[in-house]
């Protein structure tokens, strides 16, 4: 019988095992495979440097369980199949604190993983094992129960999302923002707004970045309709009007979002001046709502606008004293809170409807009925035994109020300052807001029916130099005496309120339009009702809060405007404004006056005039060429632009004015349009992808990298495998990922990650730049690297890449075969060729002189010397007495430090083996 027939042989004798490994390396490697070896033979033939030796020690069901251990991080997929290792580790949960979340790691990430072992990990504390636990499809029901129970989020979420615990997905993209929310991803603002300058980033991420980055989207002049319309979601409150603001000014809000901003005070005017806002349609707002704001507007018209589009518009139908009962009784019963709260401060609101809202499961509509002057005695005594106190508190206020005092209390019982801010928490702002806001205007509309008969009282207290009554309280039927004694008070106070006064007449605004004060004579100036002559008196007016307030006052004629305009300062700029709204919301301006406007010197004039479809068409054409590219853009929208003017746009150098010109064509064709579109997205840069994906850590900007399809395939490729779940969706999504990973996804524990796989690959082809033999080989670069076992074909596939550190681990990998080695000494890297040529499957065994070889060779080379891996590798005894000869004559001391705790000969082991 040979040696190597002895070294397998199952009857072989231990001790005869033990004389035969000592002999070469090659009878060593039978042994270590050898079931009737020992486990004091096993265990010392792992301190041998052969890889293939400790291998099939990591395979021998004989080798002892610390053993084990020590070997699961270097071959990990063959400690799992040992047949021994599954009962070790079965029930065995104290076993699991000996393994460290590295070697845990390596174990969950091999193909082929023993059932029991999955339940076993779910027993672990490290947040990333569990997280790769759930990557494996075969992760049992009642494992995925107890990691539904973990105090990590990110675990706890990804549970619910497995393809074994069958739960609905719902809306995806909600699902990702959670996560992407929930999750440890280290965040860099500076990483991430280079990401959004790119414009790469998905829409479902958006709302993790805090309003600030939001803006800054907002205000980015290439940002998508599609990004604008989700910034504006769920801002944060101290931040949304900026926002808004920023949005409703962009070149790229689409139409209905800019239509919708119409019914907002704070963005009103922002959004009216967009060039992409139909001018009809800003026109039909101002329509509604010149109504509803008009006290003497009739029911009828009131009912044309209850079903308006616009939330502002039913609200002020709501609130308006002419509004049919009938529809007070249907606006009390709607989902918006802030309507049924108009209703309920309405003096107007029908008896029958107050006794539906006192049962309203918001105590402010209830609060709002004991507030209201209207409501009988009856109704407020039921709501002096309402659930909430601050209901109770004003119910017996009302009660105690006598019909003397009602005006006066009236007006302390409706005032904002009196909202009690202590009952809201964080989450209940708005709705603070929305009872402020309703306190204010019901109080006005009250003020609006107070009769001239509930003012002797005051009039008496004027007359005879008491009480100053103030004019905000003045209803329109208040006595022109009354207003006269104002008028003529020696109070400065008492005249500034007469003269802004909307019902003052035209004698006491001229008397108050050569007050001595500027402050007064302001008042005049802004005064709607103020007559044109005396405004056109008082534009001459040396104060300049006077000559402001005139231009700003819608009575103000466009002559005074212009006049104002010209003046080049503060007063010009609310001139223009004003001039502005007066051709933007007056659909009837002549052609003349238009044409008369085009030439003002003011960009924001010269955009409304291009606007507005009255405009001659020969003042559109010279628009059209006009230098400012808002302005071109303002004809390239507007209806009544000739067809010819619009096409010579669509070649505008300005892809605003492109975009704006294609959206007035009807009948242009759909993909010249999105052409247009797509050139506002510029190239994406490489580099920056590169950057972010090569990311060692989990990062948000890593992250976003993978979702794009120019980021280079090896990162993607090397990722797929993430604990993190986001990570491998994007990746399973990404159409540039190869092939044969996007089929590995597919069978993915997280049923998002899987479907986007199998999406991915019914859609689209292969898109990489890579070549075919890096695709398949990209999966295996780990295994290479490391030294696993791989296939002939895979080697061979690798060694025809073009990568010295490919080649490399190529040329040392333990099962290349000879005629691939044979091709590696012909290579253009030094270091390949050596390697290659030292192969003990194309050198053969080196029985004497070995060690002098690599001495030489380990002397030429040029190697970086890793400290914490020397030190590992010198613990467990695998570093040769001639390299740590050589590593001693480094010049760093730390070295030599590291290795004199473990200065360990190549003989001792061979001296180890021979015990008994």
């Amino acid at each position: 019988m040979t040696l190597e027939q002895e070294a397998v042989n199952q009857n072989t004798s231990p001790n005869r095992l033990r004389e035969l490994a000592i002999l070469n390396p090659q009878l060593a490697r039978f042994v270590a495979n050898n079931s009737n070896a020992d486990s004091e033979l096993l265990r010392d033939l792992i301190a041998t440097s052969d890889y293939v030796t400790r291998q099939n020690v990591a395979t021998n069901p004989n080798t002892p369980q610390e053993v084990l251990i020590k070997l699961a991080w270097q071959f990990p997929q063959e400690v799992l199949d040992n047949p021994v290792f599954e009962k070790i580790v079965s029930g065995n949960s104290n076993l699991l604190k000996r393994f460290s979340e590295k070697v845990l790691l390596r174990l969950m990430q091999q193909d082929r993983i023993p059932v029991r072992f999955l339940e076993w990990v779910a027993d672990c504390s490290h947040k990333k094992v569990l997280l790769t636990l759930l990557i494996n499809p075969n992760t049992s029901v009642s494992a995925l129960d107890k990691l539904r129970q973990s105090q990590e989020p990110e675990v706890v979420d990804a549970v619910k999302l497995h393809v074994n615990w069958r739960q609905e997905l719902g809306n995806i993209d909600e699902v990702l923002t959670k996560a992407v929310a929930i999750s440890d991803l280290e965040r860099s603002w500076d990483d991430e707004y280079k990401l959004l300058k790119l414009r790469v980033i998905p829409d479902f991420i958006l709302p993790v970045f805090d309003d600030f980055t939001r803006l800054i989207i907002a205000e980015e002049p290439h940002t998508s309709a599609k990004v604008l319309t989700q910034l504006i979601r769920d801002s944060d409150k101290h931040r949304e009007p900026e926002i808004k603001i920023a949005v409703a000014k962009h070149p790229n809000t689409p139409k209905n979002l800019l239509e919708n901003f119409l019914g907002d005070d704070r963005v009103r005017y922002v959004a009216a001046n967009n060039p992409n806002t139909p001018l009809n349609v800003v026109q039909k707002f101002y329509h509604q709502y010149n109504a509803v704001s008009n006290p003497d507007t009739p029911s009828e018209i009131l009912s044309q606008f209850a079903s308006s589009r616009w939330q502002t518009i039913r609200l002020g139908v709501a609130r308006h004293q002419n509004t049919p009962a009938n529809l007070l009784e249907q606006f009390a019963v709607v989902d918006s809170l802030q309507l049924r709260l108009t209703v309920a401060f309405n003096i107007s609101t029908p008896i029958h409807v107050f006794e539906q809202l006192i049962k309203d499961n918001y105590w402010e509509v209830r609060w709002a009925v004991a507030q209201n002057l209207s409501t009988p005695a009856y109704i407020l005594e039921q709501l002096v035994e309402d659930t909430c106190a601050y209901v109770r508190d004003i119910a017996e206020e009302r009660l105690d109020v006598t019909n003397e005092t009602a005006y006066s209390d009236s007006h302390i019982l409706l005032s904002p300052n009196l909202v009690p801010r202590d009952k809201y928490a964080d989450d209940g702002i708005q709705r603070m807001q929305i009872l402020s806001e309703e306190i204010s205007l019901a109080h006005k509309a009250y003020v609006q029916t107070i009769k001239v008969s509930q003012l002797s009282d005051v009039v008496k207290d004027v007359k005879n130099g008491g009480w100053q009554f103030r004019t905000y309280l003045l209803p329109p039927s208040t006595p022109i005496d009354i207003l006269q004694q104002l008028a003529d008070s020696q109070d400065e106070q008492d005249r500034r309120e007469v003269a802004s006064h909307k019902h003052t007449p035209a004698s006491i605004l001229a008397q108050l339009a050569i007050d001595e004060s500027k402050l007064v004579r302001r008042e005049v100036a802004g005064n709607p009702n103020t007559a044109v002559s005396i405004l056109e008196q008082l534009a001459l007016d040396e104060e300049q809060e006077v000559r402001r307030a005139i231009g700003s006052n819608s009575n103000t004629s466009i002559s005074i405007l212009l006049q104002f305009i010209n003046e080049n300062n503060d007063v010009s700029d609310e001139a223009a404004n004003n001039l502005n709204k007066q051709i933007l919301y007056n659909p009837d301006i002549p052609a003349t006056l238009l044409q008369q406007l085009s030439e003002v010197q003011s960009q924001e004039i010269t955009i409304a005039v291009g606007r507005h479809p009255n405009t001659p068409v020969s003042i559109l054409e010279q628009l059209a060429e006009n230098q400012n590219w808002k302005v071109r853009l303002s004809v390239a929208q507007n209806p009544s632009t000739p067809v010819t003017t619009r096409e010579r746009l669509l070649q505008d150098e300005n892809i605003y004015v492109r975009s704006g010109a294609a959206s007035n064509i009807s009948d242009i064709n759909h993909s010249e349009q999105s052409t247009v579109v797509e050139s506002l997205v510029r190239d994406v840069a490489p580099k920056v992808l590169k950057k972010y994906a090569q990311h060692s850590t989990p990062t948000l900007s890593r992250l976003i990298t993978f979702f794009h399809p120019q980021t280079p395939t090896q990162y993607l490729a090397k990722n797929f495998r993430s604990p993190i779940w986001l990570n491998r969706y994007a990746i399973a999504q990404n159409p540039s990922t190869p092939r044969h990973i996007v089929q590995k996804l597919t069978e993915d524990g997280n049923h998002v990650v899987r479907n986007a796989a199998m999406s991915n690959l019914a859609q689209y082809p292969i898109l990489t730049n890579q070549p075919d033999d890096y695709s398949n080989v990209s999966l295996h670069l780990p295994s290479l690297f490391r030294g696993e076992a791989l296939s002939a074909e895979i080697l061979e596939q690798a060694a025809s890449l073009s990568s010295k550190k490919i080649l490399l681990a190529v040329a040392n990998h333990p099962n290349t075969p000879k005629s691939i080695l044979e091709k590696s000494t012909l290579s253009r890297h030094p270091e390949v060729v050596k390697a290659a040529r030292f192969h003990v499957n194309l050198a053969g065994e080196i029985n004497d002189g070995w060690d002098e070889v690599a001495k030489s060779e380990i002397k030429t080379a040029t190697l970086q010397k890793n400290l914490d891996e020397l030190e590992e590798f010198a613990e467990i005894g695998v570093i040769p007495q001639f390299i740590i000869e050589q590593l001693f004559e480094d010049e760093r001391k730390e070295i030599h430090i590291k290795l004199a705790a473990y200065n360990i000969p190549i003989n001792v082991f061979q001296k180890r083996l021979l015990r008994t």
